[in-house]
């Protein structure tokens, strides 16, 4: 030491004392411990480390190596270059900094993990099928690490699509609006409101529709009704002006146990018959009814001669 007037006292027995401002221009080894009071109690023997009881820091602190708080941590800003744990590893809590870490760890900067060491994506709290993700692009999984949509609840449960916005229950790609499952077991709402079962295509002017093929029943947006048809009013030939629009087409077989109502709601009676007039198609009695014989209604029919003499 060459500033010993910088000492008020010295007490050079067992221990050196100091009780002024001192100054060292060179090194200063230290064989015992060291107390200094006035920084709230520092301590050490240089095999246990450095043991602060108070320290308050008014400028930038740096630590090269790992630093473990066991007590309370008060800092206005706290900036962690390589990855903050709080738990054994990070089981609480992790925010990790920087990708594979200072001794190469695998591990992906810019993620916060809750309950979760190693997290998948950008937030993620819990694992796995209890996990709850927001990854890089902003989808959220609830039970999948990796979802495919804005909103995704397992792997095929529930998906929120958005740009076209639409929603999925059973797929994880709907092709309506709405859609639950695909195929024959699903069923779908497009986004003018048409409702399909068993199929997702539309040929324009359906509001309802089961199946896409021979075996489809159709409802049109207006009213009118096809079975095994997937257009009741595409009729070739036809003049729905003149004619009266379609409103039921059936191509197959029609069983009827019961009545057929006529325009003039008559259900009709054994010996009746169906025909139209300028009123609709009403049941008319067939006349005569009890007479032997062959009757012939006036209606342009010819019938053939027998005999010369019986064609006058």
């Amino acid at each position: 030491m060459t500033e010993e007037t910088n000492f008020s006292g010295i007490n050079d027995g067992d221990n050196f004392g100091v009780s002024n401002v001192a100054e060292f221009y060179n090194d200063v080894h230290v064989y015992g411990k060291l107390y200094a009071d006035l920084v709230g109690g520092l301590s050490g023997d240089g095999s246990q480390g450095l043991t602060v009881e108070s320290l308050i820091v008014n400028n930038n602190a740096f630590f090269n190596s790992d630093v473990s708080i066991e007590g309370l941590l008060d800092a206005d800003y706290l900036t962690v270059f390589q990855r903050l744990d709080v738990g054994a590893g990070g089981t609480v809590f992790t925010a990790i900094s920087t990708t594979n870490g200072r001794n190469g760890q695998g591990q992906t900067g810019g993620r916060v993990g809750i309950g979760s060491t190693q997290p998948d994506a950008l937030f993620q709290v819990g694992e796995k099928l209890t996990s709850l993700i927001v990854t890089d692009s902003g989808n959220v999984g609830l039970g999948s690490t990796t979802p495919g949509a804005r909103f995704q609840v397992g792997s095929e449960c529930l998906i929120v699509n958005t740009d076209p916005c639409s929603v999925g229950i059973g797929t994880t790609l709907p092709a309506q609006k709405f859609q639950v499952k695909t195929g024959t077991q699903g069923a779908v709402i497009s986004d003018s409101g048409q409702v399909g079962v068993r199929t997702s295509m539309f040929e324009g002017t359906e509001v309802f529709k089961v199946n896409s093929t021979d075996n489809s029943f159709v409802i049109t947006d207006t009213g009118n009704v096809g079975i095994g048809s997937l257009d009741p009013t595409a009729i070739p030939g036809y003049d729905a002006v003149t004619e009266g629009i379609i409103k039921l087409n059936v191509e197959g077989t029609v069983k009827i146990d019961r009545n057929i109502i006529d325009s003039a709601d008559s259900p009709g009676a054994n010996g009746y018959y169906l025909a139209r007039d300028g009123n609709g198609i009403r049941w008319q009695q067939a006349s005569p009814i009890n007479l032997d014989g062959m009757y012939v209604q006036d209606e342009g029919a010819n019938l053939g001669c027998y005999g010369k003499n019986n064609c006058n």
